[in-house]
This record gives structure tokens, C-alpha cells and sequence, in this order.
């Protein structure tokens, strides 16, 4: 999809990320569930969120892992994500 990406890196996510970070998204509920198991405040739990409820709100829905799917599997993902991320960033922009 022309978007480069050979400079990220993943990594474990750490309980300094909640003092690091404004946001904090996971992509489907188990990470969800072991990110918030981390916090130690309500301040914390609040920058916690799965990334589909940027452009699904209250929806709760996880980011289909399309490892064993086929290229349109992997292709509704980059949509999914991308939208997700336009849709984070209209919001970042009005703040």
C-alpha cells in the first residue's frame, strides 16, 4: 500500500508507556485486557482503548489477524487500520 515501514520497531509494551504516552491502543481485547491488567490508576485505565473505536465507536471490535488469510484478508486490515488512523487523526487535529 506504498507505506513504508522499515524504520518501526515493535516492542513489548511497559508500564512506563502510561506516564510516556497520551494514547495507548491495542488491537483486540486480549491485549486490551493484559495493557489494562498494567495500570495502576483511573488516569491510566482512560488512555487505554482499542484502535478500531477511533472509527468505530463503542463497537469494541478487534483488528482481524489475517496471518492465515489470504491477500483481500490482509487488505481489509489495511483498510480497517487506516481508517482507524485518519479518523485518530481528525481527532488529534481538533484537540
Amino acid at each position: 500500500n506504498g507505506v513504508d515501514i522499515s524504520m518501526l520497531r515493535g516492542r513489548q509494551f511497559n508500564v512506563l508507556d502510561f506516564d510516556e504516552f497520551d494514547y495507548i491502543f491495542t488491537m483486540d481485547e486480549s491485549n486490551l485486557k493484559n495493557v489494562l491488567a498494567l495500570a495502576k490508576t483511573e488516569e491510566h485505565k482512560q488512555k487505554v482503548d482499542l484502535l478500531l473505536n477511533t472509527a468505530y465507536p463503542n463497537k469494541n471490535l478487534p483488528v482481524p489477524d489475517p496471518y492465515y488469510g489470504t491477500e483481500k484478508d490482509f487488505d481489509k486490515v489495511f483498510e480497517l487500520v487506516h481508517k482507524a488512523c485518519d479518523e485518530l487523526t481528525e481527532k488529534l487535529k481538533t484537540n
